[in-house]
């Protein structure tokens, strides 16, 4: 699994960003595979299965179809492979006050400099499943 980085530069060399925002969580992990990560967390109003039909068709208006999905395990997910080699994906928590707890995941980022860019359009994408 990756390994989460220090904020500042480390000894290593290595980044992470890392941001709270209310109930919005972002994190930036470096993989095994030397490839990068992004992902951000919101609350979407209703429950899991709701929720993450809100997202579902947010993404799939801008990427098109999702490539897998399960919504009956326990935490329900719906994937995308993009075009250039990334995976997208959105995971829905437990039902809490005010919403579901959606997590969008950009996977395969070669860079971290393509981390700012990811998390950025992930958090326009969970904000724009949110009814206004």
């Amino acid at each position: 699994m990756g390994r989460q980085l220090e904020h500042e530069v480390g000894s290593q060399g290595a980044r992470r960003a890392t941001g709270r925002d209310h109930e919005e969580r972002t994190a930036l992990l470096e993989e095994d595979d030397g490839t990068f990560a992004a992902s951000t967390t919101g609350s979407v109003p209703g429950g899991p299965l709701d929720a993450l039909a809100a997202v579902a068709s947010v993404l799939s208006s801008r990427f098109g179809e999702a490539s897998a999905q399960n919504l009956v395990g326990t935490v329900p997910e719906v994937r995308w492979r993009l075009p250039d080699g990334t995976r997208l994906s959105a995971t829905a928590g437990d039902e809490a006050r005010g919403g579901t707890p959606v997590t969008l995941s950009r996977e395969k980022l070669p860079s971290p400099e393509d981390v700012a860019a990811a998390r950025a359009e992930l958090a326009a994408l969970l904000d724009a499943a949110r009814p206004r």
